[in-house]
């Protein structure tokens, strides 16, 4: 969820890792500090042990030249972020997340999918089926927690 609330701040505090999805432009970028910073700070004084496990892109626009640019200067800023509170830095997934309407579409109730494929549907994006995003970020983080 966008915000630290009750409900998703209990999630993180049960979990070993957290992931932050991020449209890469400033606005969506913006607030990644405050998180991570808030996170940090509660589990400091509860002391529990979470992990950043990583940024993950999404809603990725090709054709975008503010996604670009944050694709260019995401990783400096986001290393920044960790180094500051001294913290191991934290990795953005190579996997990237395209925006498109069917993955939104995929998330209709009246959708009565029989397969993940045809969940996250067959259209492309980027050359790729759309289900081939979901299934490599799935295997980018299992490679990552083990």
């Amino acid at each position: 969820m966008p915000n630290l609330g009750f409900i998703t701040r209990n999630g993180i505090e049960i979990s070993d890792y957290y992931l932050i999805p991020t449209i890469p432009d400033t606005l969506s970028t913006y607030g990644i500090p405050q998180i991570i910073n808030t996170i940090h700070k509660f589990s400091v004084e509860r002391p529990l042990k979470i992990e950043c496990l990583g940024l993950v892109i999404t809603k990725f626009s090709s054709n975008s030249r503010s996604h670009a640019r944050g694709m260019v200067s995401l990783p400096t800023r986001f290393a920044k972020i960790f180094q500051e509170l001294g913290l191991p830095p934290a990795r953005i997934f190579e996997t990237v997340m395209p925006q498109a309407n069917a993955t939104a579409d995929s998330m209709e109730f009246s959708n009565t999918p029989r397969t993940f494929k045809e969940k996250y549907g067959y259209s492309r994006s980027g050359g790729e089926p759309l289900h081939t995003y979901v299934t490599n970020l799935t295997r980018e983080f299992m490679k990552h927690v083990g």
